[in-house]
């Protein structure tokens, strides 16, 4: 019986320095790839600022249909960040109105049909938030691809 708290406790280590390598090997993974910044103003009915999110997790990307579909867009700047040269492009999506009471946690990024099917070309994850029917959500994009 003694013993148990000893082996939670190791237990418990191995998961905190195993989260942390974990997230260091994927920092460092995602420094030749695609940076993202979702910006997400929430308005309730009436037009009033409910809510301001931000999200840059990124949780699923296609880099490849993702590059298609930057290349398309009309404007791009130039920028450097860290010492390295990058690709800024930035958008607006269309605004969204709400029929019905959900909760959100994320938001796609879906590209022209393929056979009749949205393509999901990223996904992003932010703090969730609440939304009532009537409210609406306006996105801005902000996308980092290297230029290797």
């Amino acid at each position: 019986m003694k013993s148990l708290p000893i082996v939670l406790i190791t237990i418990f280590l191995f998961v905190i320095i195993g989260a942390y390598y974990i997230q260091v090997d994927d920092s460092s993974e995602t420094q030749n790839s695609h940076q993202v910044l979702l910006q997400l103003q929430h308005r309730n009915s009436d037009g009033h600022l409910v809510s301001y999110v931000e999200g840059s997790k990124i949780a699923f990307i296609n880099p490849d249909k993702l590059n298609e579909f930057l290349d398309k867009l009309p404007n791009k700047k130039i920028i450097e960040k860290d010492g390295k040269d990058y690709d800024m492009f930035q958008w607006i999506g269309p605004s969204e109105k709400y029929a019905r009471h959900h909760s959100w946690s994320g938001y796609e990024l879906r590209v022209l049909p393929v056979n009749g099917n949205y393509q999901t070309v990223l996904m992003v994850l932010h703090n969730a938030y609440e939304t009532q029917p009537g409210d609406t959500a306006s996105i801005r994009w902000t996308v980092l691809r290297p230029i290797l």
